[in-house]
């Protein structure tokens, strides 16, 4: 749900004895094997003493510890101040970490693990995991369908799902209801329930799939395979598409948040 201003990516270097390395505003990068983790801006140059802060903790081969920290005024243009994520393989226009490149076909019961815990909260903002679906297994772009997982339930995004609403519903939503085109829910292997919205993504021709677990979790796994899976028979997603890497972070609208994840490997 996001329109990327990429220029003047910055790379962070890590250093041999580190255990931590820090990511700041404007617009920072760092990657180690498959990981990438990177603030990518909206809204133009902060006003201090707004910004972004991502702190890393070495990957393992399980996983990676990460803290995504930000504080920012209302009045940017795009809604989405910023998206401060880590992605596990390329795409999203990362050609830095070796992609994925799994097809959808073939995703299976693919999860990825995943806990976190909000330190402290102002404002709004989204938690946010996605993947972009490709024709391809080259395509390292944006691709045909942007899938996420929405973990933190916040009022932007309800807003935003609203005036969908209105635009797209046939017939007409009523007057202030949540859903753009509510496709139904599944119940996933660990019998976590989600429901699934339908809208217009900003990319991709087949729009954006959104994924809200219907009792909010903390901690578990991101059943990856099992709603690709509900996509495909839904059809809105197809069994040739590609997924290019998995992304986890916090979508920032403003005020100030601080945000620890522990975020596994896909498996």
């Amino acid at each position: 749900m996001i329109r990327y201003l990429l220029a003047a990516l910055a790379l962070i270097a890590t250093p041999a004895i580190a255990q931590t390395v820090t990511v700041k505003d404007p617009y920072g990068m760092w990657w180690a094997g498959k990981w990438t983790c990177r603030i990518t801006d909206q809204g133009g140059i902060p006003k201090a003493p707004e910004g972004n802060t991502i702190t890393v903790e070495q990957p393992t081969p399980d996983g990676i510890k990460v803290t995504f920290s930000h504080a920012y005024s209302v009045g940017y243009p795009w809604g989405i101040r910023s998206y401060n994520a880590c992605n596990f393989g390329a795409g999203r226009g990362v050609k830095s970490t070796p992609s994925l490149a799994i097809r959808v076909a073939d995703a299976g019961a693919l999860v990825q693990p995943f806990a976190f815990r909000v330190d402290r909260k102002s404002g709004d903002f989204n938690l946010l995991a996605e993947t972009f679906l490709t024709s391809t297994p080259t395509d390292t772009g944006w691709g045909n369908l942007e899938v996420g997982f929405h973990l933190w339930d916040n009022k932007s995004l309800n807003d935003w799902l609203r005036r969908k609403c209105a635009k797209t519903a046939s017939p007409p939503c009523t007057p202030g209801a949540y859903i753009a085109k509510a496709r139904g829910t599944f119940t996933d292997r660990q019998g976590v329930t989600w429901m699934v919205v339908l809208a217009p993504g900003p990319t991709g021709p087949r729009g954006y799939a959104i994924i809200k677990p219907l009792t909010p979790i903390i901690s578990g796994v991101l059943p990856w395979g099992d709603a690709l899976a509900y996509l495909v028979k839904a059809g809105i997603a197809r069994p040739d598409d590609y997924m290019q890497g998995a992304f986890f972070g916090v979508e920032v609208v403003n005020g100030a948040a601080s945000v620890s994840v522990d975020l596994g490997v896909i498996r």
